[in-house]
């Protein structure tokens, strides 16, 4: 979503994307406007059979434009998110996975038409696309214009390899990169090391947020909140609910508070938008979608609820409500010794506690039980962040420790 005068322009991603413009950045009056031009913009794909020409060999699955932002000539640059299939796209040894990169274009017409080149990607892991397919690569991505920091933030999802294949029980997680240059161009990408932005965007290695690290997921969206005075950030965990965090500077985020839980309905791609979708106050709106016993990647509904940041400077406050009661507890809380973790039934579950700065306190595995007990008599003093993941779910406890 783009300013334009007094109108916003919106971009709709599948594999190729339309435009949208209207009077609001809310994504109902796009929907009634209907797309102009009637044709898609931007992207496309080979066909399942692998044939086909007019895109690029890391583009041939298609582009998704993450991310559209005015530079300083008046030009549009678009951030996309590009997937390299392998083919017959239809093979279910294929699985219809991908390998992703982020790449760039820019446009000249306010979006009707894009440039695109083979030297456009900003963003690659730090493997080649892999013989086998598996889903890798670094993609599903938002990128914000810091301007107080006069710099891109390109916050995307990385999978880790090893040994040429997906890193044995770790989930992709959301990692962070920028680039100070004003159009965001090719070989000015940094990313995220744990200390700063240090590794080279094209091939260097990922690491993830460690403070978001809890609730591995992907597709964030990401705003200046102007109420709070803190970025926002949404995504959906793989568990199919929405969580989010807050940060001052882009890189240290406070602890992922979960908003919505709507039980066997999985929820995916979450997106605020205020004044518009990087730019927010006390109130906005929250998109996303929402599928019920339809295979990921099938058809969902498209929903939206009002999120209300009013009450505590700093602290997000929502009138969104959890759709279902944590089943987890963990008692005494607070507490000085021994704690209780209590879950509905036995199962294998792995817990994680962090203190308020996103550090690990603890990790523990736990096997086949509803109770499992331990100790927080070395603790200092404070609250602390609580990750219980079983199977695909997670759920969070705040434990404060006297």
């Amino acid at each position: 979503m783009v300013q334009s005068g007094s109108d916003f322009i919106g971009f709709w991603s599948e594999f190729n994307n339309s435009r949208t413009v209207a009077n609001s950045s809310y994504l109902g009056t796009h929907s009634n406007n209907g797309v102009t031009p009637s044709y898609p913009v931007f992207g496309g794909r080979k066909n399942d059979d692998g044939s086909g020409s007019g895109v690029t060999s890391w583009a041939n699955g298609g582009a998704w434009l993450m991310g559209v932002h005015r530079i300083p000539d008046g030009r549009l640059v678009g951030f996309y998110h590009a997937e390299s299939h392998w083919y017959p796209r239809t093979d279910p040894a294929n699985g219809g996975t991908a390998y992703k990169t982020m790449a760039v274009a820019y446009s000249s017409n306010e979006g009707v038409s894009w440039g695109t080149g083979e030297n456009y990607q900003f963003l690659t892991p730090p493997y080649s696309k892999p013989q086998i397919p598996y889903w890798s690569g670094d993609g599903d991505a938002c990128v914000v214009r810091d301007d107080a920091n006069n710099r891109w933030l390109c916050y995307y999802v990385a999978v880790q390899f090893v040994n040429g294949a997906p890193k044995p029980n770790e989930s992709p997680m959301i990692c962070v990169a920028s680039s100070s240059d004003a159009n965001g161009w090719v070989g000015t990408w940094k990313k995220w090391d744990g200390s700063g932005f240090n590794k080279a965007g094209l091939g260097g290695i990922d690491t993830p947020i460690s403070s978001l690290s809890g609730v591995p997921g992907a597709n964030p969206s990401v705003h200046w909140n102007t109420y709070l005075n803190r970025w926002v950030m949404v995504w959906h965990s793989w568990g199919g609910d929405i969580y989010i965090s807050t940060s001052n500077n882009g890189t240290v985020w406070s602890m992922p508070q979960l908003i919505i839980d709507e039980g066997s309905t999985k929820l995916y791609y979450p997106t605020i938008i205020g004044t518009t979708d990087e730019l927010g106050g006390n109130s906005v709106k929250l998109y996303y979608g929402a599928e019920t016993n339809v295979p990921y990647g099938g058809c969902r509904d498209f929903k939206c609820r009002g999120l209300d940041f009013t009450g505590i400077m700093g602290k997000v406050l929502t009138n969104v409500d959890i759709m279902r009661t944590n089943p987890v507890r963990l008692y005494p809380n607070p507490a000085k010794d021994m704690v209780t973790l209590s879950m509905p039934q036995k199962a294998d579950a792995n817990m994680e506690i962090f203190d308020m700065t996103g550090k690990v306190a603890m990790k523990a595995t736990i096997s086949q039980t509803n109770l499992y007990k331990f100790s927080v008599s070395t603790f200092k003093s404070g609250t602390y962040n609580v990750i219980i993941k079983i199977g695909i779910k997670s759920y969070q406890i705040k434990l404060i420790v006297e």
